[in-house]
C-alpha cells in the first residue's frame, strides 16, 4: 500500500543521509580522455598526481577493495589496475559480451563485478547492464544521455548527465538500473559540452564536468566548486578506503528509487539538515 511504500522510502533516504553524514575520507582518483592517464587527487591540496598512463579514452572509474578499474570506451575493456604499482591485474571485454559503447560513455560496478554502462553520444544514451562472473550483459534500452554514473552506499544508482542532452546544465537522475527509467533530483546549472565523470563515497557526491571538480548536494544537486585539475577533460572518477563506498555487492537497494527522488527533493528540512559542508 501506498503508506507503506513512503515509510519504507523515508527509511531509506534516512539510511542514506546518516552514512553519508558519518563517513571517512578516503583517496579519489581520476581519470583523463585527453591524458589516457590516471591521476590520485588530494582534495586539501587541490593537487593531481599521474599514476599509470597508455589508456585510450577512459570513460569510467570505479574502486573496489585494494584495486582500481578503468572502463575504456575505445574498446570497451575493463582493466583491473594496481594502485600502488600502477601495473595491470586482469582485463575484461564487455565487447565480447555484445556492449558497444559509444561517445564518452559511463561505467559503475558492484564488488560483486554487476554494473551498468552506456553510451553517450548526443542526446539520447543506450544502457546495460552487465555481470562479469557470469559473462552476461543486458540492453534495458535508451534514454537520457549521461557521462557519469555510480551507485550510492545503499546501492542507488545516480547518473550525470550530458548538458547537450539537458541544455539547462548538467543534471543529477537516479537510474532504475532494471528499466532505464530516471527520476530528476536537480541541475547542477552548469552548461558545458565537456566530459564529466561521478563518484559517490565517503560522504561526497564528487563531479567533474570539463577539468573541474566539484562537490554536489546530493538532495538538490547544487554544485561548490572545489579545483580545476589542470588536465582537460576528466571523463571517470573512483574512491579507494572508503567506509561507505557505492560498490558493495547489491546492498538490497532501497524501495522504490523513483520515489525516492520525489521524497528526498520534498523533504526540505531533511536535505537542509543533511547537506554536505567542506571542512
Amino acid at each position: 500500500m501506498k503508506h507503506v511504500a513512503f515509510a519504507k522510502t523515508a527509511l531509506a533516504v534516512a539510511a542514506l543521509a546518516a552514512a553519508m553524514g558519518g563517513a571517512q575520507a578516503g583517496t579519489l582518483y581520476i581519470g583523463g580522455w585527453n591524458t589516457g592517464t590516471v591521476y590520485s587527487v588530494d582534495l586539501t591540496a587541490q593537487s593531481v598526481t599521474p599514476l599509470v598512463g597508455g589508456f585510450s579514452q577512459i570513460s569510467g572509474m570505479e574502486g573496489i577493495g585494494n584495486d582500481l578499474y578503468v572502463f575504456t570506451q575505445s574498446n570497451d575493456v575493463v582493466s583491473k589496475i594496481d594502485p600502488t604499482t600502477g601495473a595491470t591485474l586482469t582485463t575484461y571485454n564487455l565487447g565480447a559480451l555484445g556492449i558497444n559503447v559509444t561517445g564518452e560513455g559511463t561505467f559503475a560496478m558492484h564488488s560483486d563485478l554487476t554494473g551498468f554502462t552506456s553510451s553517450s553520444s548526443g542526446s539520447v544514451g543506450t544502457y546495460y547492464t552487465f555481470d562479469l562472473n557470469a559473462n552476461t550483459a543486458t540492453n534495458i534500452g535508451t534514454g537520457i544521455s549521461f557521462d557519469g554514473v555510480d551507485y550510492a552506499p545503499n546501492g542507488v544508482l545516480y547518473g550525470l548527465t550530458q548538458s547537450p542532452s539537458t541544455p539547462g546544465g548538467s543534471e543529477l537522475r537516479i537510474i532504475d538500473p532494471m528499466t532505464g527509467t530516471t527520476q530528476l533530483v536537480g541541475s547542477t546549472g552548469i552548461s558545458s559540452s565537456a566530459l564529466a565523470g561521478l563518484v559517490v563515497a565517503d560522504g561526497d557526491f564528487i563531479a567533474a564536468i570539463g577539468s573541474s571538480l566539484y562537490r554536489i548536494d546530493p538532495f538538490t544537486a547544487a554544485p561548490t566548486f572545489l579545483f580545476d585539475a589542470g588536465i582537460g577533460d576528466i571523463s571517470g572518477a573512483a574512491f579507494l578506503g572508503s567506509t561507505n563506498p557505492g560498490e558493495d555487492p547489491n546492498p538490497n537497494p532501497m524501495p522504490e528509487p523513483m520515489s525516492l527522488a520525489l521524497l528526498g527533493l520534498g523533504l526540505a528540512g531533511l536535505g537542509a539538515s543533511r547537506r554536505f559542508s567542506k571542512k
